[in-house]
């Protein structure tokens, strides 16, 4: 049984495996975390990728994990009425507070600013439906060409809820230059730069 009707452009509806509570005057959605799997699955399109044929990124993938989704949590949980940009405003002026830069040696790099976000989002605004993505990063500047792996963040928003549904909205992030990305279809995320394009096509999420 499918629980997620997905829309396209990250959205979706949730039918089951979702409950609802109130904590602290504010509503929470609660997901199991076989929905999110289902759902991070049909907004980025991760089994795919995990699975395919002659991508050796996906085959090194595989040596380490057994699923394209590795869950830390029963269930992932966010308030009802939390806005993207409230956080990544917030984890912006947090990064320059605390001079918080880009490093070196894989010391303070991408999986660093990823897992650092979601320990921010969690104790920040009380929410766990955050976690991080690994995958290929692309260039584009009139042709693509291939950067390398790279690690970044995925946020479950919810927007409305019944007692029989929840909508919400998963978009990306990334944490290096606090901005959001939508999914688009087939899963890849873009963000324009000045000069520049990045895409982004990920392989396995981490809850």
């Amino acid at each position: 049984m499918t629980c997620v009707e997905y829309l396209g452009y990250g959205y979706a509806i949730i039918r089951c495996g979702f409950s609802i509570h109130e904590l602290d005057g504010k509503t929470y959605i609660c997901i199991r975390d076989s929905v999110v799997k289902e759902l991070l699955n049909a907004v980025f399109g991760l089994e795919k990728r995990f699975n395919a044929k002659n991508d050796s990124f996906a085959e090194w993938l595989r040596t380490m994990f057994r699923d394209y989704f590795v869950s830390g949590d029963i269930s992932y949980c966010a308030p009802l009425g939390v806005h993207l940009y409230e956080i990544l405003l917030a984890w912006e002026e947090f990064k320059q507070r605390n001079n918080i830069t880009y490093g070196m040696y894989e010391i303070g790099d991408c999986d660093d600013f990823a897992r650092m976000f979601v320990e921010f989002v969690v104790f920040r605004f009380r929410m766990n439906a955050v976690g991080r993505l690994w995958g290929m990063l692309y260039g584009k500047d009139g042709k693509e060409e291939v950067l390398g792996g790279h690690a970044y963040n995925w946020v479950v928003i919810p927007i409305d809820c019944d007692y029989d549904r929840v909508e919400v909205q998963v978009k990306g992030v990334e944490p290096q230059v606090s901005a959001s990305m939508l999914p688009m279809q087939g899963g890849e995320m873009v963000l324009p730069l000045t000069n520049y394009t990045l895409v982004y096509r990920s392989y396995v999420a981490f809850g």
